[in-house]
């Protein structure tokens, strides 16, 4: 049965115990998902979104890469997530401080809207594009000594990362009470930061191989 939603010819209707879930076509065969208020576009779309915002945000950062469901390469990408560490330049009168130029260029730039964490010492930028008012873009951001568990966190499934940090708790012998992260960074039993430069530190420190992306689910994920 076809239906006309937001003036596109729509597929199929689907009820859910929360709200209706509608899957529309567009004239250039591209499918969007429209469920509980939530866009989400085809891959290949979120993907070249995503690469124009690694692109234009490279040269204030000195490390940037795609994350989340885009990196997992899911079928349909709701927001597009992506993890920096921002460059810092001299500031001040005499260059005694650093500016977060990553932070400046996001206010100086018309593209890009604040929607929270407004913060040039923030750890997380939620922003709004010019360009795609129905796409949230989430901006995470690392340091050299924890770009790693911040890259394999963001990049997901939840539970994926969540059974990560599990098991870097029973490696450590970690109480249930007492934070096996902490600050966006492992810590051991005596709360010593434990660093992670790289996504592949991680996978040695809890005793496994490094998983794929596309093959990143919890254990009760299919």
């Amino acid at each position: 049965m076809f239906h006309t939603v937001l003036g596109l010819v729509c597929l199929a209707l689907v009820s859910t115990p929360n709200a209706a879930t509608v899957v529309c076509a567009l004239s250039t065969s591209t499918a969007i998902l429209v469920g509980m208020g939530k866009m989400r576009r085809p891959l290949a779309d979120a993907e070249r979104i995503a690469a124009t915002i690694v692109t234009d945000l490279a040269p204030v950062c000195t490390r940037l890469q795609v994350a989340g469901s885009v990196r997992r390469r899911k079928e349909m990408v709701g927001d597009i997530e992506v993890v920096a560490i921002p460059r810092y330049e001299p500031a001040g009168l005499f260059g005694d401080r650093t500016t977060n130029a990553l932070w400046t260029y996001l206010h100086a730039s018309d593209a890009y809207r604040f929607l929270k964490g407004d913060n040039p010492d923030g750890r997380y930028y939620q922003l709004a594009l010019s360009t795609h008012d129905d796409l949230q873009v989430d901006l995470f951001l690392a340091q050299p000594d924890n770009w790693g568990l911040t890259l394999l966190v963001r990049t997901g499934s939840a539970a994926f990362s969540t059974s990560i940090l599990a098991r870097w708790k029973r490696a450590q012998g970690i109480g249930r009470e007492q934070p096996g992260s902490v600050d966006g960074r492992l810590v051991d039993r005596t709360g010593q930061v434990v660093p992670t430069p790289e996504e592949d530190t991680v996978f040695v420190l809890v005793g496994m191989r490094p998983v794929d992306p596309t093959r990143r689910r919890g254990p009760d994920e299919q």
